[in-house]
């Protein structure tokens, strides 16, 4: 009996073996799958357990009584920042840009990341980081008592802001020096520089952009160039252009670069695409040649400024290599009571190449004189190369 079962289980097998054979593969898979899922559960399980025991001993370890909120404050921005420095968390009542607002009481230093120290991006002219002799690119190794190393840069910027006649004392290294110097600055309210200033020249126009614009400004600045002489050219100095974001730096460079061109790709960090950013405002003034003019105070919005004239082709880039801050920000609200700030992307070009971390080379770089001239050589190179940025002017068509 049992031999005439087996021959009958034999006979369906060689029947239907395609659909045995693919339903063993995919319980392998499922099963598989599952292990997975429970080791991969298992450990954040462990996980969870041990930030509930650090969480107790750190409380008991307190003489006085300790903020909950605190700790799990400290626990969210810790998990956000080893992601990313410019992730932060922050208040919702207490929310703050990136940078300090021009005019504020602050030390006039505007910081950025530079793995895996905070970096100086620039400095406030009259501020009392200048008057202390900080330059840009000064690694920021410490700030008050607390190491800048995993330190959101968003905090740190907060941290060099307060009421005029206190201090903030920073431990750093200046750019061109091995000495590790420690500094006491004491903050105040500088007078800022205009953010927007037009010069009118035999070669054409310079527009000079500092800090942040606002929409009208934009819109002067879209103005002023529809009304110059188009057989001249126009020169973008983005040198300290650094406070606004990097959308905003998008969006000025949308005023150049005719509609419909891709002008950025914003990419994940392991370089696949998100999406792509065209132009769109309808303007497209380009019909005379441009120069963007740059430094290593050129961030943020100058960057993604001088990525879209260089994803279009649609004028030169003169100067030093720029910064390197180039992300997307998204903000999340948090129980109405934090907002989180997450890159959620860099901006890059067609094969999402990004300046983040990295900045951007010119297309012409200049060599600095030494520091007892007083010249602009920058400027004088882009000046003797308008001519030939009518190229960019007639690929950007």
């Amino acid at each position: 009996m049992w031999e005439k079962r087996v021959r009958q289980v034999f006979k369906f097998m060689r029947k239907h073996h395609r659909v045995i054979g693919l339903s063993v593969v995919l319980i392998g898979l499922l099963w598989t799958y599952m292990s997975i899922a429970r080791n991969e559960k298992s450990t954040t399980l462990e996980y969870l357990r041990l930030y509930s025991q650090i969480y107790r001993l750190v409380q008991d370890a307190y003489l006085e009584e300790t903020d909950p909120a605190i700790l799990v404050e400290g626990t969210i921005e810790g998990m956000a920042v080893k992601a990313n420095p410019y992730n932060s968390l922050e208040p919702l009542a207490g929310s703050s840009p990136l940078v300090p607002p021009r005019g504020a009481v602050d030390s006039g230093l505007i910081l950025g990341y530079s793995e895996p120290f905070l970096k100086v991006i620039d400095v406030r002219r009259d501020s009392p980081a200048a008057q202390k002799g900080i330059l840009p690119g000064a690694l920021v190794l410490r700030i008050g008592d607390q190491g800048t190393p995993f330190l959101p840069v968003l905090r740190a910027n907060r941290m060099l802001t307060g009421d005029v006649g206190s201090h903030v004392e920073l431990v750093i290294q200046n750019t061109g020096s091995y000495k590790i110097d420690e500094i006491d600055l004491e903050l105040s309210t500088s007078t800022p520089p205009e953010p927007l200033q037009f010069e009118t020249h035999d070669w054409g126009l310079l527009c000079r952009i500092e800090g942040s614009l606002t929409g009208d400004q934009r819109d002067l600045i879209a103005r002023t160039v529809k009304g110059m002489d188009k057989k001249k050219g126009l020169i973008l100095d983005v040198r300290h252009y650094n406070e606004d974001t990097e959308e905003n730096g998008l969006e000025l460079a949308d005023l150049f670069i005719p509609d419909g061109r891709i002008m950025a790709e914003i990419c994940n960090q392991d370089g696949s695409l998100q999406r792509s950013v065209q132009a769109g405002d309808g303007i497209a003034l380009t019909d005379f040649p441009l120069i963007v003019v740059c430094d290593a105070t050129s961030a943020g919005p100058a960057e993604s400024l001088i990525l879209a004239i260089r994803n279009t082709s649609r004028g030169l880039i003169v100067g030093e290599r720029t910064f390197g801050r180039c992300v997307q920000l998204a903000h999340e609200r948090l129980e109405d009571t934090y907002l989180l700030h997450l890159v959620a992307g860099y901006y890059g070009n067609s094969s999402c190449e990004t300046p983040h971390g990295k900045g951007i080379a010119p297309d012409f770089m200049t060599v600095l004189p030494s520091p007892v001239d007083d010249a602009d050589p920058i400027l004088t190179t882009a000046i003797t190369l308008m001519p030939a940025s009518s190229k960019g002017m007639m690929d950007a068509r």
